[in-house]
């Protein structure tokens, strides 16, 4: 056996990356946020200045990108805010005319995308952008790494491990909110509810929780409707 050899150990620890990156309280101020862009969105649409068009019947088609958009403005605020350990940019994909919201792990080992899915079973439709951030999950056992000790595993990857942020559906609340290392195809290698969850909580913490999304709440028509200007 050679010194160098390498053992690839494929759909290991999904889930305990997952619990790595948002512990309880942050999953629960995460799908609280996710309730925020929800409310924000229904808010934005009745507003008296809001655009007359998107009232009509024909922009029906675009509410459910609109609601997805609110969501991604609520979990940026709560970024800036330190609530939640992600960093934001806005990236383009490969239809030049869009963007899309790219948030990364403040250690720089997750990336993830917001999308609005028909159920918690399914993961984000492919996409190209989506495609090219989706990396094989895996981790490596060195059996003889170059300190001589042989019993060191290997498990950070060159690459950023790409989750997703699902939420859904055609509904004025969320019907489910997750976070999850989606599966090649269909599904799931690990993933994490978001809602629900602040009961689990001790009363102190889950307090402190609703206080944070209380924090985002604070919704500016304005601010909102230069995001959509930007995400163009």
């Amino acid at each position: 056996m050679d010194s160098d050899e390498t053992f690839t150990i494929q759909r290991v620890s999904a889930q305990q990356l997952l619990e790595k990156e948002f512990s309880m309280p942050q999953r629960v101020i995460l799908g609280n946020v996710i309730q925020v862009g929800y409310q924000n969105w229904h808010d934005f649409l009745r507003k008296d200045t809001t655009p007359a068009f998107l009232k009509t019947k024909r922009a029906e088609k675009l509410k459910p990108e609109i609601k997805n958009m609110a969501v991604e403005y609520a979990v940026m605020q709560a970024c800036n805010k330190g609530l939640i350990p992600l960093k934001w940019s806005l990236e383009q994909t490969n239809n030049i005319a869009l963007k899309y919201l790219n948030l990364k792990s403040s250690d720089g080992k997750c990336v993830f995308t917001i999308n609005q899915t028909a159920s918690a079973g399914t993961r984000s439709r492919h996409a190209k952008f989506r495609d090219e951030l989706d990396a094989p999950f895996q981790s490596s056992l060195n059996l003889y790494p170059d300190d001589g000790d042989k019993r060191k595993f290997i498990t950070e990857p060159d690459f950023t491990y790409y989750c997703e942020i699902n939420h859904g559906y055609q509904s004025e609340k969320p019907v489910f909110a997750l976070v999850g290392k989606p599966a090649a195809k269909r599904g799931w290698l690990g993933q994490l509810s978001l809602l629900n969850q602040i009961q689990l909580l001790p009363q102190g913490e889950a307090e402190d929780t609703l206080t944070a999304a209380g924090d985002v709440r604070k919704f500016s028509l304005d601010d909102f409707q230069n995001f959509m200007e930007e995400h163009k």
